[in-house]
């Protein structure tokens, strides 16, 4: 079941710490995994730590790194631009150095790129990735124009590589107005990552602003999580779930406490609840 997955800590929710410090965050809180941005592992060499060393500190969980994060410049096309293709060298070598297998991609502005260039754009970045042993999950969010999953969906699966995929994000979800239902030619294999956090009903008239410094601890805002979890459940998607809430509350805690939340958050929002006494059977 989807509910059982592995709960994952995006630390870039975390304020700026040392690494070591922020994956013994993670580890204290009992999440089994992290994702990192490239700017992490640069940071920690720049403090002297080298690639065996940073893999000895992703040791402490279960799963280590999951996902290095992200490519923006992608639609660019990695075979025709050359700074698209060295966004996506240095990630996929970070991605390497780390041990893990995803990457993700992202629109991050209201760019009006053609259908046929993404397709083409995603398809080139999954073929370089697969180079590297690696998959690529397409994100999409509500001011770009990948800004429903099911446009998302169309990219991917027109793109034709086995390895590219889906990150699902339940406030970008919430925010382009799409139904808490997935989409009906979903593959649930191809669903990489859930990212969780939940917002207020009504969204702010900045909507960047909001998603980067007002997003709510799952369960604290009126996103129907537990029938999103619900609808992939039913659809078969079993990928691992992450705690993704970009709060300035959050940012100004010591990044342990705010570890312990977003656990416990994941902890609430996932685990069965008790029946009550008026729920329950008559004998």
């Amino acid at each position: 079941m989807l509910r059982e997955a592995p709960r994952i800590l995006c630390l870039a929710t975390l304020r700026a710490a040392p690494l070591a410090e922020l994956v013994g965050a993670a580890a204290l809180a009992g999440f089994a995994g992290v994702t990192l941005r490239r700017h992490h592992v640069e940071q920690a060499h720049a403090a002297g730590l080298g690639d065996d060393a940073i893999r000895e500190l992703l040791r402490q969980l279960p799963l280590g790194a999951v996902m290095a994060e992200a490519l923006t410049r992608w639609p660019a096309d990695v075979a025709r631009d050359s700074v698209a293709a060295a966004q996506a060298r240095a990630l996929f070598e970070c991605a390497v150095a780390l041990d893990t297998l995803d990457t993700c991609a992202v629109l991050l502005d209201g760019t009006p790129w053609p259908r046929e260039q993404l397709v083409r754009a995603f398809r080139s970045l999954c073929r370089m990735a697969a180079g590297y042993g690696l998959r690529v999950a397409l994100e999409f969010v509500p001011w770009s124009v990948i800004d429903t999953p099911g446009r998302a969906w169309d990219i991917v699966e027109s793109a034709g590589r086995a390895n590219g995929g889906l990150l699902l994000d339940s406030w970008h979800w919430a925010r382009s107005n799409t139904p808490l239902d997935a989409p009906a030619a979903l593959d649930p294999a191809r669903v990489f990552m859930l990212q969780l956090s939940d917002a207020p009903a009504t969204p702010a008239a900045d909507l960047w602003h909001e998603t980067l410094h007002e997003r709510l601890l799952p369960g604290a805002g009126t996103i129907d999580l537990a029938r999103l979890l619900a609808a992939l459940e039913r659809r078969g998607v079993a990928c691992p779930l992450a705690a993704e809430v970009f709060s300035d509350r959050l940012a100004a805690l010591d990044p342990a406490l705010a570890a312990r939340e977003l656990a416990a958050s994941l902890e609430g929002l996932l685990s069965p609840k008790p029946a009550r006494e008026a729920d329950a059977p008559s004998p």
